[in-house]
């Protein structure tokens, strides 16, 4: 956000927890996720499509580094339970995670915006998490002219909600 602030990149997606607003840019809300838990498609974990993360307290996760939305939304909602993950694996790559997740070497919490092969995994909605979504923005400059290369890649965005 930083670098279309101060005018350094033209447009960019951004994958956020929170709302946008911002005077000065264009934040067009292209898709809203939510969290998941999901795991290999030989572990169930409920018979229901949705769980507790006390249900999963003893499971290995294999999880998104410090630096990601996932992480921090996780670590909070754990923390509001006072419960103490059981991480086995952090990686800032989602899918080296969610290959190891389909090799059942734990499980893990995701947005339907990570899994492009939802057949592989069992996916399981959070109870805690009914109200925090994952937002996807194209965020650009207001004030900044669009040549045509950047309004067809707008455009694009726009039409197909990517």
């Amino acid at each position: 956000m930083k670098q279309i602030i101060n005018g350094d990149l033209d447009a960019t997606l951004v994958g956020t927890a929170n709302l946008l607003n911002n005077s000065d840019l264009e934040t067009k809300l292209l898709r809203t996720h939510e969290f998941k838990i999901v795991s290999a498609k030989n572990r169930v974990l409920s018979k229901n499509s949705s769980l507790s993360l006390s249900d999963i307290r003893n499971e290995y996760m294999i999880v998104l580094d410090e630096n990601s939305v996932h992480n921090k939304i996780l670590s909070n909602l754990y923390s509001s339970m006072n419960i103490d993950p059981n991480i086995l694996f952090k990686t800032p790559d989602y899918k080296l995670a969610l290959d190891l997740i389909a090799q059942d070497k734990g499980i893990g919490f995701f947005t339907e915006t990570a899994l492009l092969e939802p057949e592989k995994y069992n996916i399981y909605s959070i109870n805690e998490a009914k109200d925090i979504n994952f937002y996807i923005y194209l965020v650009y400059r207001k004030d900044k002219i669009l040549n045509d290369d950047l309004s067809k890649l707008i455009s694009t965005f726009e039409k197909n909600n990517l």
